[in-house]
C-alpha cells in the first residue's frame, strides 16, 4: 500500500506567531505612549501644586505669569475682574484623548483672581 507523507506547511505555523508579534509590538507601543502622556500630565499638574504657596496676595499678573513658569490656559475677563486659569486637563497627550476621552475629574487645576487693581485677590487650587 502506499503511506500518506504530510509535508509540514510552515506557513500556517509562523503566520499566526507573526500576527502575534506584530500585535504585542503595537500594543506595547501604545502602552507606552500612555504612559508618557500620564507622566506628561503628572508633571504639569505638580508644576502648579508647587507654584501654589509662592503666589501671595497682591501681586501682579506678570509676577504669577513668572511664578508659575506658564501662560495661562484660559483668561477671562470680567467687570474689572481678571481670571487665570491653569488645568491639567489642557494638556493631555493626543493618544489620550482618543482612547479615554478624558473630562476633569482627577486634574490638577490652579485659578488666579485679580481685583479691578490688578493684583491677585484670591488663590485655588485642587485636585478635580
Amino acid at each position: 500500500m502506499f503511506e500518506l507523507k504530510q509535508q509540514f506547511n510552515y506557513k500556517y505555523f509562523f503566520f499566526p506567531l507573526l500576527i502575534l508579534f506584530v500585535g504585542s509590538c503595537v500594543f506595547n507601543v501604545i502602552q507606552r505612549q500612555l504612559y508618557e502622556e500620564h507622566i506628561q500630565e503628572l508633571n504639569y499638574s505638580a508644576r502648579l501644586a508647587s507654584s501654589v504657596p509662592e503666589i501671595k496676595m497682591g501681586i501682579t499678573p506678570e509676577e504669577v505669569i513668572k511664578i508659575v513658569e506658564l501662560p495661562p490656559d484660559e483668561t477671562v475677563i470680567t467687570d474689572g475682574e481678571t481670571i487665570f486659569r491653569w488645568s491639567a486637563v489642557y494638556h493631555v497627550g493626543a493618544l489620550t484623548k482618543f482612547i479615554y476621552q478624558p473630562n476633569a475629574v482627577g486634574s490638577y487645576w490652579l485659578i488666579v483672581r485679580f481685583d479691578r487693581n490688578g493684583k491677585a485677590a484670591k488663590v485655588s487650587a485642587n485636585a478635580e
